[in-house]
């Protein structure tokens, strides 16, 4: 996690931001309007529209900044609903190139019948090779496409009760 010092208060004050998702409430000892200042500059400099930045800032007064995370995802859930959109998670061994992506997601929207596709991906070292995607409410539905998954099958055949040769 990377910390960046700032000095954007008006008292000249230097106030730590956790660059992770701007989580947590302003440290202790900062006055709020030290916190808006941060909470604007944040918004210009990420480019936020004016509403998103009041919201923000709104966050920081009331304390409640440490509800950013499960706000954007909500509205993340909503805002897919509303377009449509089908969220599927790629996991694979390394990262994938971008055209690879584009043809995962044209086959899954294809195999799925979703109007639109959004591919999130991680990095998946147990799989040796191959992909998994995940999708459906709280990704229930699986697509396993990995080595790792044909390893455990051959290994499932293979244990399936006592062998017995003939001879």
């Amino acid at each position: 996690m990377m910390v960046v010092d700032l000095t954007l208060c008006t008292d000249g004050a230097k106030v730590e931001i956790r660059q992770a998702a701007m989580g947590g409430n302003p440290p202790a000892g900062v006055d709020i309007r030290c916190s808006f200042n941060l909470a604007d500059e944040i918004s210009r400099s990420l480019g936020l529209q004016p509403y998103v930045a009041n919201f923000v800032n709104i966050l920081v007064d009331m304390k409640r900044v440490d509800l950013i995370k499960e706000i954007a995802a909500e509205f993340e859930l909503i805002a897919n609903r509303l377009s449509e959109t089908e969220v599927a998670t790629v996991a694979s061994m390394v990262e994938l190139e971008p055209q690879h992506l584009a043809e995962i997601a044209k086959r899954v929207q294809k195999l799925i019948g979703a109007k639109n596709v959004k591919l999130k991906t991680m990095i998946d070292k147990s799989l040796l090779t191959g992909i998994t995607i995940r999708y459906g409410n709280s990704d229930s539905k699986l697509i396993d496409l990995s080595v790792k998954k044909q390893l455990e099958e051959i290994d499932a055949q293979l244990h399936l009760g006592d062998i017995q040769l003939v001879g």
